[in-house]
């Protein structure tokens, strides 16, 4: 799975992807598909950001993973990967882009919510 480059705001934290990046995913299952979710997570704890994939539970009828969002992890779901039953590889019409869906991830339109003169 192939990333390209851009940037995220997590809880006041900023990350740079500055080039397209590979991320391995999982291998399918032979039998079910399922949902893996590509995310960006902010870890208190490591003090780090960094793109990562959430692999899905293969099913007759798949559900993309929760997010992890707790004092500790934070993620913002950028993709949706269906990983077809004995897949060898990903079509571009299984990722869905979740970056504009307010609950997974949203964008910043502005970091000034009001101007007073």
């Amino acid at each position: 799975m192939s990333v390209a480059a851009g940037s995220a705001w997590i809880n006041g934290y900023r990350y740079e992807n500055t080039d397209a990046r590979n991320i391995p995913l999982a291998t399918a299952n032979g039998s079910n598909p399922r949902i893996d979710r590509v995310v960006v997570r902010l870890s208190m704890i490591s003090r780090s950001i960094q793109l990562a994939v959430v692999t899905g539970t293969p099913a007759p009828n798949p559900v993309a993973p929760a997010l992890t969002r707790t004092s500790d992890v934070y993620e913002l779901g950028i993709a949706d990967v269906l990983v077809p039953a004995a897949a060898t590889s990903i079509v571009a019409n299984n990722i869905t882009d979740t970056r504009l869906n307010t609950s997974l991830c949203g964008l910043v339109n502005s970091l000034v919510t009001a101007v007073y003169e």
